[in-house]
């Protein structure tokens, strides 16, 4: 069986064809849906555009639906969604999609959050809020990038690592178009460790967002002047974004004291740490959620278990860590001791955690 349509057999007939008219009108209907469309679009983009409409948007309190597209932009775990939606409901805060680029703005809602939940007590969901804050101060981080050394302003802090993995903390004085010139403890500069010139060496920094940042170059020289001694190096273009610790970490000057560990289990299996032997005073050098280093006499191998104990509060306060990497320090008889704890307390944590973002 087949079809035989005939548009007529006269130009009249022809004319008079149903079939052509409905075809002529769906191509009418689909031109000016489409050229709706396009226009409702146009509209759409000039709006966006708009620095009034911008502006509004960037007040305007946050939704819901902003957060969800949020966490679908910068991989938010659905977890931390319910916590971010109440803090983001409960304080007003604006328009997240700009607020999470404005550190200052955010951070002092996280502070009053942190002392509302500190008031009722709520540690889990205190630990949860640090833990939620990291992840958004990295999104911010990641938010500025930097393609060049000549970006560094003066007083950077930087560190040279050196072959053996050991960090030597530094500061930008200068930098120049050709150049930049660092500053280096002298003591380090006067050891046979100090690299040649022309040598390549390698340093790490932190951007103004909190970015860590490594970059490979060579030094051109040294140079003497009157409070001390200045190493000279080139620019670099490579810059390379170091993956971020899972903690956000302080540097500080704080006692300390560790002790050995010896280990018992219960009749369910779980191991208890407990202190063992005389407690040794050392100096805590930087800490954080997760870990710390601390300046001791005693090279303690890697892969020890120790106890550590910390004044940096109202008292003190121990955790059990891990001995993860030990490095000889400049000082003559003195090792850095990098710790991962293992066994802390959420308590103890959020103390760590409140020390560290300068919320207590």
């Amino acid at each position: 069986m087949s079809l035989d349509i005939r548009a007529g057999t006269t130009p009249l007939s022809s004319r008079q064809n149903p079939i052509i008219y409905a075809v002529l009108l769906i191509a009418l209907v689909i031109i000016a849906v489409c050229a709706a469309v396009w226009f409702l679009m146009l509209m759409k983009k000039k709006t966006e555009e708009n620095p009034e409409w911008i502006e509004a948007e960037k007040k305007r309190p946050t939704k819901h639906s902003d957060i969800i597209r949020l966490s679908k932009l910068y991989a938010i775990n659905q977890n931390d969604i319910p916590l971010l939606w109440a803090i983001c409901k409960t304080y007003q805060v604006p328009n997240l999609f700009y607020s999470i680029k404005c550190f200052d703005e955010l951070d002092c809602v996280f502070k009053q959050a942190y002392n509302d939940f500190k008031i009722d007590g709520q540690e889990q969901k205190i630990n949860r809020l640090f833990l939620l804050k990291f992840k958004l101060d990295k999104i911010f981080a990641e938010s500025v990038n930097i393609s060049s050394t000549a970006a560094l302003s003066a007083d950077t802090k930087l560190s040279l690592v050196l072959q053996n993995g050991t960090k030597i903390g530094g500061t930008v004085k200068d930098n120049e178009k050709d150049y930049i010139a660092v500053s280096l403890p002298q003591e380090f500069l006067n050891s046979k460790e100090r690299p040649e010139p022309l040598e390549k060496a390698a340093f790490t920094f932190h951007s103004p967002t909190g970015m860590p940042y490594a970059f490979i170059t060579r030094i051109i020289r040294y140079e003497k002047k009157d409070d001390g001694e200045l190493m000279i190096i080139s620019h670099s273009t490579d810059l390379i974004k170091k993956t971020q610790r899972s903690f956000k970490r302080k540097s500080v000057k704080e006692p300390c004291r560790i002790a050995s560990v010896k280990t018992e289990k219960d009749k369910n299996g779980v191991t208890a740490y407990i202190p063992a032997g005389n407690k040794i005073s050392t100096t805590l050098l930087n800490i954080s959620g997760g870990g710390c280093c601390i300046s001791s006499s005693l090279p303690i191998k890697e892969g020890q278990v120790i106890y550590t104990e910390f004044d940096l509060f109202d008292g003190s306060y121990p955790a059990i860590g891990k001995i993860v990497k030990t490095r000889k320090s400049l000082t003559e008889g003195v090792y850095n001791l990098h710790i991962h704890f293992i066994n802390i307390s959420v308590e103890v944590q959020n103390k760590i955690l409140a020390k560290v973002y300068s919320y207590d």
